[in-house]
């Protein structure tokens, strides 16, 4: 028997074998990262496409859609932050005409994150409390909303309470026809795997691309 054998793995071996059992945990972490960002991409795309066919579903049953602020409907219940989104949880949870028209959407996607809320509740509505709630995306943060009738005029909705600073919120208008998207309907959108709000643009998941 050897003098290696008989005394096992010195402790440069050992320490080569850990080296490289890190590199490799770190390469496979490194790879697996991207495509977590990418999974998250997806699935708030699948979430903006839930929230808008409820909003065609408010529609067919009431004619338009949200406003962009809540106090057009019910005077004194915003707060001026996350007007846009608030609002559209707070129609899409009236349990009338057909109502409430978002089901089945995960506990963890609604917050209230700037801990507002109204002294009287929306008619009949699904929440049991007087909470003013935002729909937030995988990063935590609020989707924001514009109704079309305020894309020339946005101030009723553009302050937003996102974990990192954006752009002044403003909708988006194509650059190939100076037109807004969606001219006639709405404007939603999440700031993405970068948390940083671009209109929609960038890294931003939106509903018109």
């Amino acid at each position: 028997m050897s003098k290696r054998n008989q005394t096992g793995f010195t402790l440069l071996e050992i320490l080569v074998v850990i080296a490289i059992i890190v590199l490799m945990a770190g390469i496979m972490t490194m790879g697996l990262l991207p495509a977590k960002g990418k999974a998250k991409t997806q699935t708030t795309r699948a979430l903006i496409a839930n929230i808008q066919g409820a909003l065609e579903s408010y529609f067919a049953a009431y004619g338009d859609y949200p406003p962009t602020d809540l106090s057009d409907l019910y005077p004194g219940t915003s707060n001026g932050t996350n007007n846009g989104i608030e609002s559209v949880v707070a129609c899409l949870s009236v349990q009338e005409k057909g109502g409430p028209f978002l089901i089945g959407l995960q506990e963890s996607r609604y917050a209230n994150l700037d801990g507002d809320s109204t002294a009287v509740p929306p008619v009949n509505w699904w929440f049991g409390d007087t909470q003013l709630r935002e729909i937030v995306d995988l990063w935590n943060n609020p989707f924001v909303y514009f109704h079309y009738r305020d894309y020339d005029n946005p101030s009723a909705g553009n302050n937003y309470s996102f974990r990192k600073v954006g752009d002044a919120i403003s909708p988006q208008r194509s650059s190939a026809t100076a037109t807004y998207y969606n001219a006639f309907t709405f404007q939603i959108w999440s700031a993405g795997p970068d948390e940083k709000n671009d209109n929609g643009l960038r890294n931003d998941v939106n509903n018109w691309k």
